[in-house]
């Protein structure tokens, strides 16, 4: 099931950046994808996460959501919602056509990092940069997802078998 949720604007927060990180000793070695958020002018959701960095551990629940019906979508929106070490929340929102690859390593995985940034940074040069793991449960939204995904894949439902095919055995690649 898709929830369709009213977001506050003021805990909005836009994915500016993506990579994935792949270590033998995260995840069985599974690629983890990062998110890098723009917190230019979200400075609490900078804070939240460098608390939650330098604690070492807290609890985060997670929610997806999208911003319109199914074959509208332009959206797919991650509600996550911190209970510790602090009561706070926000949501970031991806962009589909762009974020297509990371929102389906996260649905698949299960797991993100997230990252505060700004636009224009990378993975690759903001390595170092504190980032927290979160577990982003996704079994309720993955049919959903992949519908999304076929909407917005361009070629015949032949075409995107063959290519979602490829793409997961990429995707679930396991570092060892």
């Amino acid at each position: 099931m898709v929830k369709k949720m009213l977001i506050d604007e003021n805990v909005l927060v836009d994915a500016v950046g993506e990579g994935v990180i792949i270590n033998k000793d995260t995840s069985y070695g599974r690629l983890i994808p990062v998110i890098i958020l723009d917190v230019q002018n979200n400075k609490h959701i900078f804070d939240i996460i460098l608390l939650q960095y330098k604690m070492g551990q807290g609890k985060v629940t997670t929610t997806w959501s999208i911003d319109n019906k199914i074959s509208k979508a332009k959206k797919v929106i991650l509600v996550v919602n911190f209970t510790e070490p602090v009561n706070k929340e926000f949501a970031i929102s991806f962009d589909i056509e762009n974020y297509k690859a990371p929102i389906d390593c996260i649905v698949n995985s299960q797991l993100l990092y997230i990252q505060p940034g700004k636009k224009g940074d990378k993975v690759s040069d903001t390595i170092n940069n504190p980032k927290i793991l979160i577990e982003v449960p996704s079994k309720d939204f993955k049919d959903n997802w992949i519908k999304i995904l076929k909407r917005n894949f361009k070629g015949s439902q032949g075409q995107f078998d063959t290519f979602y095919k490829k793409w997961s055995s990429f995707r679930n690649f396991r570092f060892k």
